[in-house]
């Protein structure tokens, strides 16, 4: 999901959207991509996530992003089960990145 809503500007633009709507007067934040060569970038990209998991809920089950005969978003939509798995893994990864962030 993070890869399409970075790189598709009607889905950044829904989020956004969402964003304004739960989030009145703050300046909107957007997913975070992993890049494989920056080492947090997908501890970072993780946290987003969760910080931004009922805008990319809502999202992902929009209706303009899920219709017949064309791809569909709401096959992304994350269960509770792996944000549960997620948000259990994070405190890992953050301990790996602040001894990153250290050693640089």
């Amino acid at each position: 999901m993070t890869k399409r809503a970075f790189y598709s500007p009607t889905i950044r633009k829904a989020l956004e959207d969402q964003f304004h709507i739960a989030h009145p007067g703050q300046t909107p934040k957007g997913v975070i991509l992993h890049i494989e060569t920056r080492w947090n970038s997908f501890t970072d990209s993780l946290e987003r996530g969760i910080e931004l998991r009922p805008l990319l809920d809502a999202v992902c089950v929009a209706a303009q992003f899920n219709v017949p005969n064309r791809p569909r978003l709401d096959r992304l939509k994350l269960t509770t089960a792996e944000w549960e798995h997620i948000e259990a893994l994070l405190p890992l990864l953050k301990v790996r990145h602040i001894q990153i962030i250290q050693i640089m």
